[in-house]
């Protein structure tokens, strides 16, 4: 081979190397500034008027979070993005919180006034979340375990707390029960008000209507007396509106299902607050 075309091979190729060198990106922490940040007094405000709003007598929202989901397909998977206005938020994976999870935590709680419970499934769970309550790492309890109901009853007796059973009533002792703020009435099954109504008059022989939640989830209808149907989130919480008594609001399982909409996030779990509470946010 000719000796200046090696010469120059090298040339170019050493070249390359350092434009290679030069033109390497540099990795930065990119900052992005929401309303927080934009606006502090604004915000301050806003999250202000929120938990005075929540701390006000009115028909309460609740929802299921899966947080810390193995693999986290979107922002849908965190507490963060779920609307200010709920009253309550039922972590399914308390015992496996993420970073990400407890930076959330502390957001909506300092600063939305959302409490945030520790959601039992199981008996040999009940130890542990009371100790999280005591401890002040949640706000209480959401428990779909009879046993484990009792047992929280009892343990967290003194302690103030939130505490929401998600089960059948007729399971637990009159003493436990009465312990509990809420419990979960399932209407996710339900077409029409009828049903709705009869769910809730079972109900009311062991629970009285200011602490039953009309349990829904997002996907289906419910259609009231007047003949106009509305998704199942908006279905429960007029239902939850006109019923006499008074109930106490809606509670929705699996929310992070209505996270998708081409307009707006959560948008049907939104529109149900605000028609449940329209001085909702």
């Amino acid at each position: 081979m000719n000796p200046k075309i090696i010469l120059s091979s090298l040339a170019a190729a050493a070249i390359l190397a350092a434009c290679s060198d030069a033109n390497e990106p540099e990795i930065k922490e990119i900052q992005v500034n929401g309303f927080k940040e934009q606006d502090p007094a604004g915000y301050a405000d806003y999250t202000a008027a929120m938990r005075s709003w929540k701390a006000t007598g009115h028909q309460v929202s609740y929802a299921r979070l899966d947080n810390a989901p193995d693999v986290s397909v979107s922002e849908r998977d965190f507490l963060r993005s779920l609307p200010d206005s709920l009253d309550f938020v039922a972590m399914r994976n308390a015992a496996e919180l993420s970073q990400f999870d407890r930076q959330d935590m502390d957001l909506v709680r300092n600063d939305f006034g959302t409490k945030v419970l520790y959601y039992v499934t199981a008996a040999d769970q009940a130890d542990r979340a009371a100790s999280a309550v005591r401890a002040g790492e949640f706000d209480g309890v959401s428990v779909a375990d009879p046993e484990a109901a009792e047992t929280l009853a009892a343990s967290l007796a003194s302690t103030d707390c939130v505490m929401i059973f998600d089960g059948t009533p007729s399971k637990l002792s009159p003493d436990a029960l009465a312990a509990f703020d809420y419990v979960l009435t399932d209407v996710s099954r339900a077409a029409d008000s009828y049903d709705v109504e009869f769910a809730v008059r079972i109900a009311l022989n062991a629970v009285p209507a200011e602490k039953q939640l009309l349990l829904v989830e997002p996907g289906g209808n419910i259609t009231d007396a007047a003949g106009v149907t509305r998704n199942s989130l908006a279905g429960a919480a007029a239902a939850a509106k006109a019923f006499a008594p008074r109930l106490g609001g809606i509670a929705i399982n699996n929310v992070s299902a209505d996270y998708y909409d081409p307009d707006i996030i959560y948008k049907r779990t939104r529109g149900a607050i605000q028609l449940l509470n329209p001085a909702a946010k």
